[in-house]
């Protein structure tokens, strides 16, 4: 019974091995079509909810309303791309939230509800005019990303509507 286990074990690591050498091949080959795309800050953060729409198309019903359903899967070499770019996009946005959230905590004070903190905030007329100042700064700083080669053909029967194809005009290409 040893040996069977043994064997399990074995054929498991040897499947683990030429996994990782086909994923590392696959993935070599994928960024051989990467660039380094310099951008305003703002630009990335503005976008991402068209990003997300791409990566999670709705199903409409027959009357246009969403069915809460996902159309289908990307196909698998677009999904690794995008799942690269996230992979590449994620610190920078989850630092400018943090930032951000701590700045309207800094300037702007909690609404109360029954005497009790909610999680939204008001703000001055001055403190509003600085917050904006800082969000707009932090907007306008330029960040480079890695960016792997996205042809408009490789989105297939993808429906996306103009404005937020637009939006993604530093990701996909004609």
């Amino acid at each position: 019974m040893n040996y069977l286990y043994a064997f399990i074990i074995a054929s498991l690591i040897v499947g683990l091995v030429n996994y990782k050498y086909m994923f590392n091949k696959y993935k070599s080959f994928i960024l051989k079509k990467v660039t380094n795309k310099t951008m305003k800050t703002s630009t990335l953060v503005n976008s991402v909810d068209n990003l997300n729409s791409l990566l999670n198309e709705p199903v409409l019903d027959d009357k246009g309303v969403k069915t809460g359903e996902i159309a289908k899967a990307l196909p698998a070499t677009l999904s690794f791309k995008l799942a690269l770019l996230l992979k590449e996009i994620d610190p920078i946005l989850t630092t400018f939230n943090k930032v951000r959230v701590e700045k309207v905590k800094e300037l702007g004070t909690p609404v109360q509800v029954d005497g009790k903190d909610t999680e939204q905030y008001e703000f001055t007329d001055e403190n509003g005019k600085k917050f904006a100042e800082e969000l707009q700064k932090m907007g306008d700083e330029e960040i480079t990303i890695k960016i792997p080669e996205i042809k408009i053909a490789e989105l297939g029967d993808i429906m996306i509507e103009p404005a937020k194809l637009i939006s993604l005009d530093w990701l996909i290409l004609a």
